[in-house]
């Protein structure tokens, strides 16, 4: 019976054996152009990676004969792949950035910024980090066509997409802006900014021009902020110290495994201020969640934020040449500033019914309240309250034909609705004091969209879409109560991309946009149920694309919009109102250049990229006339003819990124904005002006830590300017100067366990 036991034993040595046998997998990852080696890959083989060598190569053990790895680098587009030996080759495409590098989701194409139709720019992590991390600012600002302005770094801040500010004493106008497909944008079309924080966003899609035939209001452009899960477990934290008391301090935690993602993160920051009354305190934390399954992948998105900052007032050129340090005095005495709290949470579904046909659906709610005490002159005071909570939400379905003109239809809707509270009273040195007044704001819109893109074998892509948009506000304050409901608003567009030479393209777009009043708006202007919302029609052209192996990526477009029913403020001893007060014409060029010369991951130097960008504008006030009251011989103010306020002729951007031995990164930027009217006139111009900033990054590795070592400069050309101008300032107060040059630096740990 001893045969019988040995037989016993040789089997369930050669089941368990096989049961948990090891299989040496591994490969070599190579460029596709060159066949070169590359080194320095992150390669993500379940809830662990692996770097590969100098030589290219990566090697791991695996309970299966065959494993999924993500194998990711700077330099190259992302690729999954199964492996199934111990020396298996992958090879990889270089991106050209910005133009390429990852897909993008505008107009929901899913293509890539050279392949989808429109004028389409797609930052990454490295371009919105390359700052002193205050803002989005000078990232964004690298992009043609647009102009963010910062009243202090991370303070008041507005955001131009082809367009005039002239709407913006402070805030975001005509801009929709998305966070991990969430809109944060109100119905009435504001946008709270301060949210957006770029060690929190892993990338940014920047659509110019109007995008409501599938993201509703907002004819200057949309924004697509996103947030990239991990894909490896680790922790990770930051500390930033810089020139006129700033202090930034972030922490993140990160879990993956094999069908779920966690991040969370906490970002602390401080800046005294260049300028008196010109602080800024923030305090926000981040969650997100993944989880996989079948055919759904759900998603959680939350924050919540407490911030406040300063508000010194404009102050007239006198004052600045005094001392561009000082705030208006009765800013002071007000306590003028801003103290927001926001919390917003959305949970996103992805259903696949098949490989054609699928389902996004968000829903979506937000809290806020404010309190600002504000004040110019003992004649212009008060403290503000406002509470508010909004819910909503978006689904989008999307169908693929497998056919050989490949067809993708889209089509959806999208709800918000938000109630705003707000009581006004007077300001006894910075505290609320005497009897006030109260206003509730009621603003629900509803969209619905529909889209057909067509592809063709040779890759031309012909896409036509609409939306409709119905806009309701409810008003209740001490001397109104009333609701208003908007015409319908149709929005179509109709878009084409041509390939005229391998990856070199030719589009091109008609298409509509609106922008209804804010509650802002309506709040304080007298004539509140006469303001129109604004009309835009928008024609463009261009050509993009990429020659010299992607090493040579360019972006041109020629662009012109007519504005009806243009919103503009008017400035008085009382306060701002506003009016509809005609038409404008907005026509420019837009153009993008990056060179990469150096892109070879086994040199010392393992990239170098050149690039550039350019906007020329001619808005101009094709109808524009301000009645005159108590004037009979002067009833009308006619600005017919003038430039648009507030919009410079010209911004130019340029910069270079060198990476050496793939630890050491430097980055620098100069930037230049041409003169621009600050009053509707034309006879008072702000100075153009130069910046320049630097950044260098080194980077130590040691088993599973990481420590990056950075510093960097701001207007190291230590201009005197105003990023944020007063325009139309009453009494001359224009201006609210930039910092000068200052410096900061600091340092960034990471551990990544073995788990």
């Amino acid at each position: 019976m001893l045969w019988r036991k040995d037989v016993m034993l040789m089997v369930a040595l050669l089941f368990f054996g096989s049961a948990y046998a090891q299989h040496q997998l591994g490969g070599v990852v190579l460029d596709a152009t060159t066949h070169h080696p590359i080194a320095g890959a992150t390669v993500v083989a379940g809830s662990k990676s692996y770097i590969t060598s100098t030589q290219g190569t990566f090697h791991f053990t695996s309970d299966t004969s065959a494993a999924t790895v993500h194998i990711t680098h700077l330099s190259y587009l992302e690729k999954e792949v199964v492996i199934r030996k111990a020396n298996q080759s992958v090879v990889l495409t270089q991106t050209v950035y910005p133009l390429e590098g990852f897909t993008v989701r505008a107009f929901e194409f899913d293509g890539t910024p050279n392949t989808t139709p429109g004028s389409i720019t797609a930052l990454n992590s490295e371009a919105l980090q390359q700052y002193d991390n205050t803002s989005a600012l000078n990232a964004l600002n690298t992009i043609p066509g647009v102009k963010m302005e910062s009243r202090g770094p991370g303070g008041s801040r507005r955001i131009a997409i082809r367009g005039s500010i002239l709407r913006s004493p402070f805030g975001v106008r005509n801009v929709k802006a998305y966070w991990n497909g969430i809109p944060i944008t109100s119905p009435d079309g504001s946008t709270p900014l301060e949210v957006i924080d770029t060690e929190e966003i892993d990338a940014v899609e920047v659509i110019r021009g109007p995008a409501s035939s599938i993201y509703g209001s907002g004819y200057g452009g949309t924004l697509l902020f996103n947030t990239a899960f991990p894909k490896t477990t680790h922790a990770a934290t930051t500390f930033t110290v810089g020139e006129y008391g700033l202090t930034r301090f972030m922490v993140k935690g990160e879990r993956k495994s094999e069908k779920n993602a966690v991040t969370a993160s906490y970002v602390n920051h401080r800046y005294e201020g260049y300028r008196g009354q010109e602080f800024v305190r923030k305090d926000q934390v981040s969650f997100h969640s993944k989880h996989l399954g079948n055919k759904n992948t759900l998603m959680v998105h939350g924050y919540g934020y407490q911030g406040a900052w300063g508000l010194p007032g404009a102050i007239d050129s006198a004052a600045v040449a005094e001392d561009p340090t000082q705030a208006l005095p009765y800013s002071v005495t007000a306590n003028a500033s801003v103290m927001r709290k926001r919390a917003r949470l959305g949970v996103v579904n992805q259903h696949y019914f098949s490989n054609r046909f699928s389902n996004t659906t968000t829903l979506f709610g937000n809290i806020t309240t404010k309190e600002n005490p504000y004040g110019t002159s003992p004649f212009f005071n008060g403290y503000k309250l406002e509470d508010a909570f909004g819910y909503g939400a978006r689904s989008v379905f999307k169908y693929v034909t497998g056919t050989r003109e490949s067809w993708l239809i889209t089509g959806g809707a999208e709800y918000r609705k938000e109630h705003n509270d707000f009581y006004e009273t007077g300001n006894d040195n910075g505290a609320p004091s005497g009897t006030g007044t109260s206003a509730d704001i009621v603003t629900s819109e509803l969209i619905g969209f529909v889209k057909a893109d067509l592809v063709l074998p040779e890759k031309t892509v012909v896409s036509i879409g609409a939306s409709i948009t119905l806009l309701d506000q409810k008003l209740d304050d001490n001397r109104y109560q009333g609701n208003r409901t908007y015409d319908p608003f149709i929005a179509p567009r109709i878009a084409l991309l041509h390939p005229v030479y391998k990856k070199i393209n030719l589009h091109g777009s008609a298409s509509m946009g609106t922008s209804p009043p804010t509650v802002w708006e309506m709040q304080i202007t007298p004539t509140r149920y006469e303001l129109a919302p604004e009309v835009a029609f928008n024609l463009e052209a261009g050509i993009k694309g990429q020659v010299w192996h992607n090493r040579i990526g360019f972006d041109i477009v020629r662009f012109s919009t007519s504005l009806d029913s243009l919103i503009v403020p008017r400035v008085a001893d009382f306060g701002d109102y506003f009016v509809n007060a005609g038409r404008a014409q907005m026509k420019g060029w837009e153009g993008a250049l990056t060179i990469t010369p150096i892109n070879d991951t086994s040199g010392t130097v393992t990239r170098l990229e050149l690039w550039g960008s350019i906007t020329l504008n001619d808005f101009i006030f094709k109808e524009y006339r301000i009645e005159v009251s108590n004037n009979p011989f002067t009833p009308f103010d006619d600005f017919s003819g003038n430039r648009i306020t507030g919009t410079p002729e010209q911004m130019a951007a340029a910069g270079l990124r060198l990476h050496l031995i793939n630890r050491l990164q430097w980055n620098t930027t100069l930037h230049h904005v041409g003169s621009i009217p600050i009053n509707d006139e034309n006879t008072i111009f702000a100075a153009a002006y130069q910046t320049l900033s630097t950044k260098v990054n080194y980077r130590f590795e040691w088993n599973q830590w990481q420590l990056n070592v950075f510093a960097g400069g701001e207007n190291l050309t230590d201009e005197l300017y105003s990023s944020f101008l007063q325009l139309n300032g009453f009494g001359g107060r224009y201006y609210n100067p930039s910092p000068g040059r200052y410096f900061y630096g600091g340092i960034g740990l990471k551990f990544s366990p073995n788990i």
